[in-house]
């Protein structure tokens, strides 16, 4: 056997095919607890499809169901972007289904991939695995672009994972977001283009712009370089300025042809849809400092006074990001060859760094935001590393890793609980009944009469797949879907403290009332009026204990009483394992 050396060894580990492959198995590894957690089993649920929007028909006729059924859930935005996958000329029932049209219409790309592969495949339509398996392919190859890139620079390949493992790429590709794909275009296209390859690069960059059409501003940049070195070249005649040129715009040039064909189309253009302008882009390191602020102060714009932890240490550094890219392009701009990849990541990422500086509150309320629009700004980051010496080099590194791993934690952090949304949906007085809690009474009184008809309407898996949560050994969970019945003269209320009224499951000791343990609440949501009827969805995570105890299905008014307490007959006692 071939002795093993470490010259060898780290040739293995500096190739670029291995950051390949660390980067598609990290998305597999990813999805897989995301398949265990919250999207329950099914690939379909990556994309978060809520009630709020609905499914088209399309899509409802290949099986696909809603992810929240609650009206105060809306879902995120690969919701969108799938459908249109499934419906690249955008009929009237997918419209009825997107939240901002024009807005996601002109992101395609990533929906003409995912349909390019359908038809290598042979597929009638984009599956669930062929909208997801086409991001991670897209990823994949910007990494493998992005290693080639480094290795240019004579940096360690394996940085190309800072870019492919960060947060703000892998959150994108989990929910089904075009983000990472539009990167991934556009290193492909900085890679084909430091090869001289003019005629890959106008595909990439092209496909990059319709993609995410913020890189409409890098392809402009990397235009006026090779405006700048064609006025230097004093032997180049009027028709290689014109070849070289015209090759330059065309990726600009495709995003307005299509631009104006969704104005003709619609009557307006994406940026005017509502919202857009103010929610999305704003005044330069508004919209950062606006949340930030809102973080440390108390009075975030999505969480308020409880911000968590992520956003104390992330928003601070999203900012220095900014501000440290945008100098990063000026000191590679200051080089003398403009041909050089130095020149070109300048060029081409200075204008996008100063147009991430204007991202509205929206964007960078949360890192899911402005991470995933900005962790392309550590590419010129890294090519200034690059001229540092061994020193400077090593502590640069470092301080870049320390970034991702800090992304890491806040990627796990969403990935790994067990389906807190989808789980709780049921159980949140704003997801039920679309309005804040503040909205409701703080406190009730006691009812005093606590009577009530519950019958069992059905019982099922929670999971549409339970072999996941089988394999990371998760215990199985169950939807119990009940009637509950006011039979009382008085009406049942939500209240922010004591008096509110909620079903429960509570497993107690065989025989007995003994509680050992308790299942999720099912939130009653609005008043409940005498002699009214509602069906409530119980979720019961079975606990170690199910075997030795029975279930009692019954409701509770908080502070006051359990309702099997005080009627032991009106509540259901069964055997749930």
């Amino acid at each position: 056997m071939e002795r093993l050396t470490l010259s060898k060894v780290k040739n293995i580990f500096g190739s670029r095919m291995v950051v390949v492959l660390a980067t598609a198995l990290f998305c597999g590894l990813a999805m897989f607890v995301y398949l265990a957690g919250e999207i329950r089993g099914l690939l379909a649920w990556h994309v978060l499809p809520a009630l709020v929007f609905g499914i088209p028909k399309a899509m409802i006729a290949h099986g696909m169901p809603i992810l929240y059924e609650t009206p105060g859930h809306v879902g995120w935005d690969g919701q969108f972007y799938y459908y249109i996958a499934n419906d690249l000329r955008l009929t009237a029932d997918t419209i009825s289904h997107l939240d901002s049209p024009t807005y996601r219409y002109q992101r395609i790309g990533l929906a003409l991939a995912a349909n390019f592969v359908a038809l290598l495949t042979l597929q009638s339509w984009v599956t669930p695995f062929i909208y997801w398996g086409t991001n991670v392919l897209l990823v994949a190859a910007g990494a493998f672009a992005l290693a080639s890139i480094i290795k240019r620079l004579t940096l360690p390949v394996p940085l190309a994972l800072l870019w492919s493992l960060g947060a703000g790429v892998q959150v994108t590709v989990l929910n089904g977001l075009p983000d990472a794909a539009g990167d991934a275009f556009f290193l492909i296209a900085l890679a084909c283009l430091m090869n001289e390859r003019r005629l890959a690069y106008v595909l990439a960059a092209t496909m990059a712009v319709l993609t995410r059409e913020a890189f409409v501003v890098a392809a402009g940049g990397l235009f006026l370089l090779e405006f700048g070195r064609l006025w230097n070249d004093k032997n180049a005649t009027t028709r290689f300025w014109a070849k070289r040129l015209l090759t330059m715009a065309m990726p600009g040039v495709a995003l307005i042809l299509w631009q104006l064909s969704i104005y003709a189309r619609f009557g307006r253009l994406p940026s005017q849809e509502p919202g857009v302008a103010g929610g999305l882009i704003n005044l330069p390191f508004a919209g950062w400092w606006q949340t930030v602020v809102g973080t440390f102060y108390g009075n975030h714009i999505f969480f308020g006074a409880n911000a968590p932890w992520t956003e104390r240490w992330l928003e601070p550094l999203h900012g220095i990001l900014l501000i440290l890219s945008s100098v990063a392009c000026v000191i590679l701009l200051r080089s003398r060859d403009l041909s050089s990849i130095q020149s070109k990541i300048g060029a081409a990422l200075l204008p996008f760094a100063l147009l991430s500086t204007t991202l509205g509150p929206v964007v960078t309320g949360h890192w899911s935001g402005y991470l995933k629009a900005t962790t392309i700004l550590l590419v010129p980051l890294l090519a200034v590393v690059a001229k540092f010496d061994a020193r400077y080099r090593a502590v640069s590194i470092a301080c870049l890793s320390g970034y991702m791993l800090l992304q890491q934690a806040a990627f796990w952090d969403r990935v790994i609980p067990d389906g807190p949304s989808s789980s709780n949906q049921f159980g949140s007085i704003e997801a039920i009944s679309g309005k804040p809690a503040k909205d409701f009474p703080k406190t009730l009184a006691c009812l005093g009469d606590y009577r009530s008809k519950i019958e069992l309407k059905g019982i099922e898996n929670f999971d549409r797949r339970p072999l996941f949560r089988t394999l990371l050994g998760r215990p199985q969970r169950y939807r119990l879907d009940v009637d509950v019945t006011n039979v009382t003269d008085k009406p049942w209320q939500y209240a922010q403290g004591a008096g509110a009224v909620a079903l429960v499951g509570r497993w107690v000791q065989p025989g007995t009332n003994l509680e050992v343990g308790q299942s999720r609440r099912a939130i009653i949501g609005n008043d409940l009026q005498p002699g009214e009827t509602r069906r409530l969805s119980l979720i019961v995570d079975i606990p170690p204990y199910a075997n030795s105890s029975d279930f009692i299905i019954t409701l509770i008014q908080d502070g006051c009483a359990w309702f099997s307490d005080a009627r032991p007959a009106d509540s259901l006692r069964l055997q749930l394992h």
